[in-house]
This record gives structure tokens, C-alpha cells and sequence, in this order.
């Protein structure tokens, strides 16, 4: 009987730390195949498990930023120190292979596990006095279990799953902050300076904190919130929450943490949140108010592109980890857009990493303030009409877009009646600049709903306001 090969490649693993530490960009494919846990070495384990630590920091991955965090960490001579370090990129020479041993790597993992499993599974037989062909079978049908409780076919290499097999896979529903507004995960809240988004955002964290109705209309889940108010003092935190809740007790469950109190993200600040959410199961949302307040300066070199999306896949993997809404206010551009994506600023990094974009676009200040355009994986385009309480510092959901638009257009061409009198469509049409076939359907629709009646002579006259 032929010998297994050792269940370990240990130059191999050092080939892949020393091919990421030459090349970035190389651990992209290699994190597709491998985890921490692959490695033999626990040192080599330590040390890719900071590479991972730096990448998601969104620091440069580099010997000096990786020997530093491990210094950092008490750990720089337990894996060998600085000159083991400095020896992985001069042993590889290049990044060209990093995949090919990331493979090796992934297999001998795989070899150690099927190992483990296979002396498990014959201890076992052999302790009920079970023979090698039971020992086999019965490894053949605990290994298609595994497979079936994973809910994946057994096979190698590529594992693709029939669409029959998709249609029987049960999924959990996305959990939302804000009901079929806000889902779980990284959502953008965008508008411009003094547009009201900060108002916005603390108002839908009270109204989680409370089990109370987000928009004075959403009716939320009751849960923990974290409000990262990274340009407001604590001060001017308590005198928007009395005005948002001008009776009775604040609530106990909503946090806050100020620029004073947050370190950026690269200098500690993601871990320190992934740590306290760690601590605090029961946070269900999280505001980070504003972008431009955590968001690492982009390298001389680095691509735009590559930037913002990499901060928002950071933020967004705290989400996904913690299954939690991760709301981050934004800005949007000066200049205007018919795409509103396009008014958020930065580059479509941002919002194509994004898993929900909102911007909030002041319009008058008459009955609706300002409109919220949505659009995301878990939300179909929406587009709301928003009113603003100054007063309460509170927004109101009215309705959606179109309808408050064509309410508004309803009460301007009655009011416009009432001053001019009888007009025909197309007298109408002059004056107000609209064409004549839209000043008709509105006229009909109006006659309808009996706000304006026709003479005998074509002329439309406002019956009421």
C-alpha cells in the first residue's frame, strides 16, 4: 500500500506570504482559495491572518506595515521575527506563481482534514467491529451528508449548483432597519450641505431604538443603535434628541461616539468597532455621519475606483459580519444629474460597492421638502416625497414622488384658474409653458375628481382650492 504524501507543504505556504508581500494586488486570487486556517505553521497562520487584518485596514500591505502590527500585537518573534519576515519575499523572487501555491496550500489543508475525518470514522467502525468495505461505505455516505446539510454537490474543483437544486434551498429573508427602505448590509444616504440628511439618519436610530415609526409612517423593529456623529459634539447631539423627543426619557439602547472618541479606521478605529459590536449582539443599526470623516486620504498612485470601493467593502463586511444596517452619510456633487447616482460624490466605487443608495434632494419649501430616491440589490427604484418638521426635527413620509408631484401640480393650475379665470388647454398652454396634450389629461383628471368644470365654450373653471 502506497505511503500518503505529507499532509503539509511548508515551502509552499511560505512561497504564498512571500508572493503577497512582493505584489498586492496577488492576494486578491490567493484569498479565493485559502483561509488562516489552511496553513500548517501557526506562525505562517499569524502572519497571513494580519496580511488580511492590513487589506481590510486599507493600508499598504507591505514588509514594514506587516512587521510593525505584529510588533504591535506581541507576536513579531513568535513567528520568527523581522529577518524570517524580510527571508519569505527573498526566497519567492516573484508574485507570478502565488496562486499555484495557494493551491498546494489548499490541498494539503484538504488532505490533513480528510485525514482527521477518515481516523474518526475508522475508529469508530472498528470499535462496533465493522470490515474495510462497511469502513468505506459508511465514508462514502457520511461524506454525501456533509455535502447534503451544506446544501452543495460533492465534487471537485468547480461546484455549480442546477436550478432545480436552487429552487429547494430556503434562504432568510434580508432584515431591514427601515422596512422596505433601509435593508441590511452598507446603504449610502447622500444630499447636499445643510440638506437635512443628519436629521434623517439620527431620526431613523431613535425610531429603531424605540420599536417606533421611522418617517412618522414605518412602523421598525426594535433594536440597538450606534451613532457615529464624527462632526457633532455631544452638546449638539442632546439638543436635536430634545427636539426629536421632547417627552419622556431618551432612549437607553442608542449609543454615540464622537470624532474625540472614534479613532479613523486605519489607525484602530475598524477593529475597535468590529470589537464593540462584537460585545453588543443586539445592534441592529449603525450611522456613520459622514464618509469624509473616516475615509482613508487615497495614495499617491492608487486608483480612484479601487479606493472608494475598497473603504465601502471595509465598512460593508462590519455589516455583513454583525448582520446589522450600516447606514453612512454622504455628499453629493455641486453639479446636477439626470441619473441621481451619478450626484453622489466620488466615483461609481462607491455606489457600485454600496448595497443601497438614497439621495435626499431639497425641493421647495411648501408642503414637500425634499424627495429620497433609493435604489439597491434589496430594494427596487423608489423615489418619496418628504416633508421636514423644523420644529420637531423630524421628516415625514408623504407618499410617493409622482403622486405628491401631480397633487402639487393640481393645486398650482387651481390656484393659477382662480386668479385668471375660464381658459381653454390651450390658452393654458401659453401661458404657463406646458405643453397643450399635458395640460389636457391634467384637465381631465381634475374634471373627474370635480375640482374644475368645462363652458360651453371649451373654457376650464376651478370649482375649489
Amino acid at each position: 500500500m502506497k505511503s500518503l504524501p505529507p499532509p503539509y507543504n511548508l515551502e509552499a505556504e511560505q512561497a504564498v506570504l512571500g508572493s503577497i508581500l512582493i505584489k498586492q494586488d496577488t492576494l486578491n486570487g490567493v484569498s479565493d482559495l485559502i483561509g488562516p486556517q489552511d496553513f500548517y505553521r501557526s506562525a505562517h497562520r499569524r502572519i497571513y491572518q494580519t496580511i488580511l487584518d492590513i487589506d481590510q485596514r486599507v493600508e499598504p500591505l507591505d514588509l514594514v506595515t506587516l512587521t510593525f502590527l505584529l510588533k504591535e500585537r506581541w507576536q513579531l518573534e513568535e513567528v520568527g521575527g523581522a529577518v524570517f519576515l524580510a527571508g519569505l519575499t527573498e526566497q519567492v523572487g516573484t508574485a507570478a506563481h502565488a496562486e499555484h501555491y495557494a493551491r498546494i496550500v489548499h490541498d494539503k489543508a484538504v488532505l490533513r482534514r480528510l485525514i482527521s475525518i477518515f481516523q474518526e470514522i475508522t475508529g469508530a467502525a472498528n470499535a462496533s467491529g465493522a470490515n474495510s468495505k462497511d469502513i468505506l461505505l459508511y465514508a462514502n455516505s457520511l461524506l454525501e451528508d456533509i455535502s447534503r446539510k451544506n446544501g452543495q454537490p460533492r465534487c471537485t474543483g468547480l461546484c455549480a449548483i442546477t436550478a432545480a437544486d436552487l429552487n429547494l434551498r430556503e434562504f432568510t429573508p434580508p432584515r431591514w432597519a427601515v422596512p422596505d427602505l433601509f435593508p441590511s448590509g452598507l446603504s449610502i444616504l447622500a444630499g447636499k450641505p445643510k440638506s437635512g440628511k443628519s436629521w434623517l439618519a439620527l431620526g431613523m436610530a431613535v425610531s429603531v431604538t424605540t420599536g417606533g415609526m421611522a418617517l412618522g409612517k414605518i412602523k421598525v423593529e426594535p433594536g440597538a443603535a450606534l451613532y457615529l456623529a464624527l462632526e457633532d459634539g455631544l452638546s449638539r447631539l442632546k439638543t436635536r434628541l430634545e427636539k426629536i423627543i421632547p417627552i419622556g426619557p431618551f432612549p437607553k439602547d442608542l449609543h454615540f461616539l464622537t470624532a474625540k472618541d472614534f479613532p479613523p479606521l486605519v489607525k484602530g478605529g475598524l477593529e475597535a468597532l468590529d470589537l464593540w459590536l462584537s460585545e453588543r449582539p443586539e445592534v441592529r443599526f449603525v450611522v456613520i455621519d459622514t464618509l469624509a470623516r473616516v475615509k482613508p486620504q487615497r495614495g499617491r498612485n492608487a486608483d480612484a475606483y479601487d479606493h472608494d470601493s475598497a473603504i465601502i467593502a471595509t465598512l460593508q463586511g462590519i455589516a455583513i459580519k454583525h448582520d446589522l444596517a450600516l447606514l453612512v452619510v454622504h455628499h453629493t456633487r455641486k453639479a446636477d444629474s439626470s441619473d441621481f447616482l451619478e450626484c453622489v460624490s466620488g466615483t461609481f466605487g462607491l455606489t457600485g460597492a454600496a448595497d443601497c443608495i438614497a439621495v435626499l434632494s431639497r425641493q421647495s419649501r411648501q408642503a414637500a421638502d425634499a424627495t429620497l430616491k433609493i435604489t439597491g440589490r434589496d430594494v427596487p427604484d423608489l423615489e418619496k416625497a418628504l416633508k421636514f418638521h423644523a420644529d420637531l426635527g423630524s421628516w415625514e413620509l408623504l407618499g410617493e414622488a409622482d403622486d405628491f408631484a401631480m397633487g402639487q401640480e393640481r393645486q398650482d393650475l387651481l390656484s393659477f384658474l382662480k386668479e385668471v379665470g375660464p381658459k381653454t388647454p390651450a390658452q393654458l398652454s401659453k401661458l404657463i409653458g406646458k405643453s397643450r396634450e399635458s395640460i389636457k389629461m391634467l384637465l381631465f383628471r381634475m374634471r373627474e375628481s370635480g375640482l374644475v368644470k368645462a363652458n360651453s365654450r371649451g373654457e376650464y373653471l376651478a370649482l375649489s382650492l
